[in-house]
C-alpha cells in the first residue's frame, strides 16, 4: 500500500519544464546508493539531481512532511551527467540515464581485498553534462561480507515498518505515507531484536550481511535509511527502483524488481546461503519460494509476517502447504515467534 500511494503521489506531481533548471540556483549533486560487492565485482548504483533542500527533524509538522515529500518526489533529475568513480585502486567513468541515476554492475580490472567485513568507501566525482560543469564530490559506501554464516533479505513495508495497511478505508496509510517523517514512522515490536540476533548468527559474534529489497522508490532512500537507523536496524544495501510513472497509469507496477533484485544478490554471494523475511502484504511468499526453486539448496528458510488479512492468510497457508518438504516457511504473527523459531533452528544464538 505504501508503495502504491507513492506511486500516486509522484504521478499526480506537475511536470517541471527542464528549461527552469539552471534558473533555480541550486547546487548539483551526485547522492550514492549503499552498494555491495565482493573481491572483483561490485554493485553500485545512485542519482545525480538538484539540491532538494529537504531537512528533516524529530518536531517537524504535517506541512513540513509534505513539502519535503513534494521535494523527494519531484526532484530535478540531471539526465547526461559524467561521473568519475574511485573504487579501491579502480577508476572508470559513468553518465546518467534519462531520469538521472547512474549504474554499475560488474567486474573490477582490480579486485577489492577480502577478508573482515567492511563497509568499503568510495569516490564520486560529479564533471558535469554538455551544457554545464560541475565540481562536487562525495563518498559511497560498498558493503563488503567477510565470512559469515547466511545473508539476510528483508522486505521493508508491513515487515519493519508500520503502513497502517489493515486499517479501515486504508486512511491511516495515506497519512503516514505522506504527512510523516523517519522519526514518526513506528518499526514493528522485536523486529531490531529478530533481524539485530540473525546478524549476529549462532555465536552471538558474527556479521552477517543484511539486505533491504522493497517496491517502495528511490525517491524515499533518504527516509527508509534514517528510519533504519533511528530503529536500530542492522545497516544494509537498500534496493529500491523507480516507477517512471509520468506516462503510466499510477496503479501499473514494473514487473519482477524484487526477484530479480534478489537474484542479483544470491548470484554475487554464491558461497552464503540466505534467510528471507517478508509478509503477507503483497506477493512475498511467492516471490521468496519461487527464489528457493530457483536457487536449490540457497535458501535456509523464510519468515513471513501476517498482515491479518484472512483471505490472503489461508492463501499463503495454503501455498506453505503445497511446499511442504521443499522449503522452511514460518508464518508469524509477531518478532517473538520469529526468534523462537530461528533459536529452534540454531540461526541465532540461544542464551
Amino acid at each position: 500500500m505504501a508503495s502504491l500511494l507513492c506511486r500516486l503521489f509522484r504521478w499526480i506531481l506537475p511536470e517541471r519544464p527542464k528549461h527552469k533548471q539552471h534558473s533555480q540556483g541550486r547546487q548539483a549533486l551526485a547522492v550514492p546508493f549503499r552498494g555491495f560487492g565482493m573481491g572483483g565485482r561490485v554493485w553500485l548504483q545512485g542519482q545525480v539531481l538538484r539540491d532538494r533542500r529537504i531537512v528533516v527533524s524529530p518536531h517537524d509538522s504535517i506541512w513540513r512532511n509534505l513539502k519535503n515529500n513534494y521535494r523527494r518526489f519531484g526532484s530535478l533529475k540531471i539526465p547526461g551527467a559524467l561521473l568519475t568513480v574511485h573504487v579501491g585502486d579502480n577508476q572508470f567513468h559513468l553518465l546518467t540515464d534519462n531520469k538521472g541515476y547512474f549504474y554499475y554492475a560488474g567486474a573490477l580490472r582490480n579486485p577489492l581485498p577480502e577478508g573482515q567485513p567492511t563497509w568499503l568507501p568510495y569516490e564520486i566525482q560529479l564533471l558535469g553534462t554538455l551544457n554545464e560543469t560541475f565540481d562536487y564530490h562525495c563518498t559511497g559506501e560498498l558493503l563488503l561480507p567477510g565470512p559469515s554464516d547466511f545473508g539476510i533479505i528483508s522486505d521493508i513495508d508491513d515487515t519493519i515498518l508500520k503502513t497502517g495497511l489493515t486499517s479501515l478505508l486504508k486512511l491511516k496509510a495515506v497519512y503516514l505515507t505522506l504527512a510523516r517523517n523517519a522519526f514518526g514512522r513506528q518499526a514493528f515490536q522485536l523486529v531490531s531484536d529478530f533481524y539485530r540476533a540473525l546478524q549476529a548468527g549462532p555465536s552471538g559474534y558474527a556479521h552477517n550481511p543484511v539486505f533491504y529489497v522493497s517496491n517502495g522508490p528511490w525517491d524515499l532512500y533518504d527516509l527508509l535509511t534514517d528510519f533504519i537507523e533511528l530503529n536500530n536496524l542492522p545497516k544494509g544495501p537498500l534496493l529500491l527502483r523507480d516507477f517512471g510513472l509520468r506516462r503510466r497509469s499510477p496503479f501499473t507496477l514494473p514487473p519482477n524488481h524484487k526477484p530479480e533484485s534478489i537474484a542479483r544478490i544470491l548470484q554475487t554471494f554464491s558461497h552464503l546461503p540466505f534467510i528471507l523475511i517478508g509478509d503477507s502484504g503483497e506477493r512475498d511468499t511467492d516471490v521468496y519460494m519461487d527464489i528457493a526453486r530457483r536457487f536449490p539448496g540457497r535458501i535456509l528458510g523464510i519468515f513471513i509476517r501476517d498482515v491479518e488479512i484472512p483471505g490472503r492468510a489461508r492463501r499463503i497457508r495454503q501455498l506453505i502447504q503445497e511446499a511442504e518438504g521443499e522449503t522452511i516457511v514460518f508464518m508469524i504473527k509477531s518478532y517473538r515467534e520469529a526468534i523462537k523459531f530461528a533459536k529452534e533452528r540454531g540461526w541465532i544464538k540461544t542464551r
